[in-house]
Parts: structure tokens; sequence; C-alpha cells
């Protein structure tokens, strides 16, 4: 019989506002750190997306460097790039200058070979 006593306290114990209480407290407590954790997970994976996504635009422009770097190891890569960087000419080449409407068009050719007397009277164009 006092086993059975002792069995009836022990649930009448289990059973008592004080130990719902507890149990409510700790189960709000584990509802709240799952909660803080989800949202952790959730910001994580936007941070995941939205650095993926910069990885990949990286990607692109190493890629595009590459291919601009390729080129200029080229002496022809080299020879255009300077020419659309600068306004240059190479020894020998002609510029030629194409006037629009019914003017007349004029060819003006430069020489490294010329003398100074040469251009000049080219510039008078007599």
């Amino acid at each position: 019989m006092a086993e059975f006593e002792e069995r009836k306290k022990f649930w009448h114990i289990f059973y008592s506002p004080l130990v719902f209480i507890i149990l409510l407290v700790i189960f709000l407590f584990m509802v709240r750190a799952m909660w803080q954790v989800r949202n952790h997970e959730k910001i994580s994976a936007q941070n995941r997306e939205r650095i993926e996504n910069e990885l990949a635009a990286i990607n692109l422009r190493a890629m595009a460097l590459k291919a601009q770097v390729d080129v200029l190891e080229t002496p022809k890569g080299v020879d255009d790039e300077i020419r659309s960087k600068f306004n240059v000419t190479k020894m020998g080449e002609g510029v030629a200058v194409i006037v629009s409407g019914n003017e007349a068009t004029s060819v003006a050719t430069t020489s490294a070979k010329e003398s100074w007397w040469q251009k000049f009277v080219g510039f008078l164009e007599l």
C-alpha cells in the first residue's frame, strides 16, 4: 500500500500547475531558440546567394580581363591599343581627310622621308 501511495504522490506532483508552468517556460525557450536558428539560416541563405552572384560577376570580369591581356600580348594587339588610346600613326603612313558635301576631297600624306621644305609646300598646296 505504501508503494501505491508513493506512486500517487509522484503523479500528483507531476500533474501539478507548477510543473506545467516550468515545462511551458522550457518549451517557450526552445521555440525561441529554434526561431532564432531559422532566422539565421534565412539570412545565411540570402548572403550565400548574393555572394554567389558576386562570384559569377567577378569570374566574368576575370575572363574578360584575361581576353584583353591575351590580345595585348600580341604585337598587333599592342599596336591597336596604342592607336585607340593615342592619335598616332606609324612612320610612312598617310592620313586621308574627307570633306563632306560638294567640296573637293583632299588627301594629305605625311612621310618621315619628306624634307621640311616639301612639307611646307605641301601645306600651302602650291
